[in-house]
């Protein structure tokens, strides 16, 4: 919503024939910084766990879009991403290096625990 609100503003500044802001332009910069590959995988990741699904293996569009929220999910990977095939490599190594991340970080708590 702020991305929208900030490209208003940017037209409009445009359509005026002002300049825009420097503070406003490094604002925009960040926002469009946030909306990553990383980002969007980590959606996927915590929208497949809170449906109960293992989070590894991308389901089809067919089973994604029988879980709750799962049809927009569907039409943001068809439409701004080319599909689940065009993502379910990079996605997978994702949810990988997510999945054996936190593993390490519990195994450390762990021993940590038992040491003390």
């Amino acid at each position: 919503m702020l991305q929208m609100i900030l490209d208003d503003y940017i037209q409009a500044q445009s359509d005026l024939v002002e300049e825009i802001d420097p503070i406003v332009s490094s604002i925009v910069e960040k926002i469009k910084c946030i909306n990553t590959e990383e980002t969007f995988f980590q959606s996927i990741y915590d929208f497949l766990v809170k449906n109960g699904t293992l989070p590894f293996n991308l389901p089809t569009t067919t089973e994604l879009s029988k879980m709750e929220g799962g049809y927009g999910l569907v039409k943001i990977i068809c439409e701004k991403n080319g599909g689940i095939n065009a993502i379910r490599p990079r996605y997978a190594y994702f949810a990988s290096q997510l999945f054996f991340k936190s593993q390490s970080q519990t195994n450390e708590n762990i021993q940590s625990r038992t040491i003390s």
